[in-house]
């Protein structure tokens, strides 16, 4: 019993909020637990903001953090889901996610939107006179639409949008645990560095001290893998907010998570060493800043800080340290050494390798072989200079790996390297076949298990077919023929209600995939604002209770991404 009151204390709203300082604070849940931190890595961008905990419940009122007015409002099946932007009058944005539901006159006006668009998503701007609201109002409550578990994902931005770290700017929670090192890597920089005489990443485990020391001569740098937590009572684990390497007490390379830019966004993969994470390695944070990268965590420290040269370390056993902390201020730390141990006047020379066919800061037009296909790289595409190659491989010798329903509509290109992250995407656009079915097809790519639909953007002039890849890999032109299945289909054909039923029904599709706007449901002809959840590839409508007696035919249609249509429909009455 006493378990259970706790239980009721720490889950449900007291009454009395979180202090914010001089903001009122978001969420209706105290205390505040937290599931994901400000900057942490997400495929291809940043975590915005901090998730927090509504502990697998919806519906907990979300306040006004201050006085001001709603500026945006969104909804979409993907992404951030309902979603209302609050811009305050001291001059920031305040961001609600994943919401439930919007409150009173912001459901109100959302709905107009809908209505006016006949279809669930939209995205509105407001002006400063629509909806003004005041410190402390209920402007919505939480959810979990778009994308994850019920949470509040809450974001504290500039007025130009860039992201702040809210747990700096008056959103604090309780916090008394350090940051937990798990490994850290050394990685070569070029050729004609030797990590223990071979020219690859090493990576060794400890938490706070490391007691093997490996030998290295040559650049190198360091990765560090290590994660925080804001409480034993739940194990959520975070990203850090500050990491610091030190050489012999003097400080290295820093790297701190204060805000960052939508503009540079991507470039989160050169922050973490995407090479050892894309070969299921783990994530670490490389302590050097990469070169041409531009998300400002890094101060004033020039590109390339960080890269440590043995030439200029001397020889002999250097101590190096590395301290992680929070933003609560609780830190850890993590000590190793090495061992400079390079042959007496070594002059090493790196190997013969292919010369770099794109330069960062230039345009270029990279083609595979027999110009199959090509890769268009403008000035922002790359951070060093590259040499890319590509192999082409029959198709036929690829023919197990697609399901029922696909062809290979090109030969399989591989690029290489293919664990170098691009700076900004780039394009890659396939010749295509006119005598394949073409508007069924896509630019697809290899994850080591399937194929992933990346695009299909046509270009009927030019006879290509392209999309945006954000690193080289192995990819395809793959036509999709087979229509999407709609199952479990609700209500049953022919049945009788006292009240009007929701139509439902569950779609997938193994292919191309399903895009929420074209999804269409009918009733009696007239088209129904439909709500789709992709994590569980369902789609519903609410009916009005006030429905008419009578028969109602409703209809289903779904079209892929690949132009391929499938259509159910069925009756029901009420009376």
């Amino acid at each position: 019993m006493r378990y259970l009151w706790f239980t009721l204390l720490l889950f449900l709203p007291t009454g009395i909020l979180w202090s914010a300082e001089n903001y009122h604070w978001p969420l209706d849940i105290n205390p505040p637990y937290l599931t994901s931190s400000f900057a942490e890595y997400r495929p291809r961008h940043f975590h915005a903001g901090l998730d927090f905990k509504t502990w697998n419940q919806e519906g907990f009122a979300c306040y006004a953090i201050a006085d001001g007015y709603i500026s945006r409002l969104r909804a979409a099946a993907t992404g951030y889901g309902k979603a209302v932007y609050l811009t305050t009058t001291d001059g920031h944005i305040a961001v609600y996610a994943h919401l439930q539901r919007f409150a009173g006159v912001i459901e109100e006006r959302a709905k107009q939107e809908q209505q006016r668009l006949q279809r669930y998503r939209f995205d509105i701007t407001l002006p400063p006179n629509a909806i003004p609201v005041q410190k402390g109002d209920i402007i919505a409550f939480s959810g979990s639409t778009g994308i994850g578990a019920p949470h509040l994902h809450f974001e504290f931005r500039k007025l130009n949008d860039n992201p702040l770290n809210p747990l700096l700017h008056g959103f604090a929670v309780p916090d008394s645990i350090a940051p937990n090192f798990l490994a850290i890597s050394l990685t070569p920089v070029d050729e004609t560095t030797t990590i223990n005489g071979q020219n690859r990443p090493l990576i060794l485990w400890g938490s706070d001290k490391i007691r093997t020391i490996p030998e290295i001569c040559g650049k190198f740098f360091v990765g560090v893998r290590v994660t925080d937590q804001q409480s034993n009572a739940i194990h959520n684990r975070y990203g850090p907010y500050r990491i610091e390497l030190f050489q012999e007490n003097q400080s290295r390379f820093f790297i701190q998570f204060d805000e960052f830019s939508y503009d540079t966004t991507l470039q989160i993969e050169s922050i973490i060493d995407f090479s050892l994470q894309r070969r299921g390695k783990g994530r670490y944070y490389r302590l050097f800043r990469e070169y041409r990268c531009d998300v400002p965590v890094f101060g004033d420290q020039p590109y390339g800080h960080g890269i440590l040269d043995t030439r200029k370390l001397g020889a002999g056993r250097h101590s190096f340290r590395i301290v992680a902390s929070d933003a609560s201020g609780n830190t850890a730390t993590l000590d190793f050494k090495i061992d400079v141990s390079c042959p007496v006047d070594s002059n090493p020379v790196a190997p013969v390798a292919n010369p770099p066919n794109a330069r960062a800061g230039e345009a270029h037009t990279i083609f595979s072989a027999n110009h199959t296909a090509r890769l268009h790289l403008t000035e922002g595409s790359l951070y060093r200079d590259l040499a890319i190659t590509s192999i082409e491989i029959p198709a036929s010798s690829w023919s197990d790996t697609l399901p029922r329903g696909m062809q290979f509509a090109s030969p399989i290109l591989q690029w290489s390297p293919d664990d170098v992250p691009f700076r900004e995407y780039v394009r890659l656009s396939f010749r295509y076949d006119p005598h394949l079915p073409v508007r069924q097809s896509g630019v697809y790519q290899w994850d080591g298990k399937q194929w992933r639909f990346e695009n299909n953007i046509l270009n009927v002039l030019e006879g290509t077919i392209s999309a945006s890849i954000y690193h080289l890999g192995t990819f395809a032109v793959i036509a999709d023929t087979l229509p999407p299945q709609i199952s479990h289909l609700s209500p049953p054909n022919g049945k009788t209600f006292r009240t009007p039923p929701s139509i439902r029904a569950v779609l997938t599709d193994n292919a191309s995939g399903i895009f929420e706007d074209d999804i269409h449901i009918y009733l009696n002809g007239k088209k129904q604002i439909s709500i789709y959840d992709p994590e569980s590839h369902s789609v519903h409508v609410s009916l009005p209770p006030d429905l008419p007696p009578g028969r109602y035919d409703f209809q289903i249609q779904v079209t892929d991404r690949a132009g391929n249509r499938a259509e159910k429909s069925g009756y029901f009455q009420c009376h």
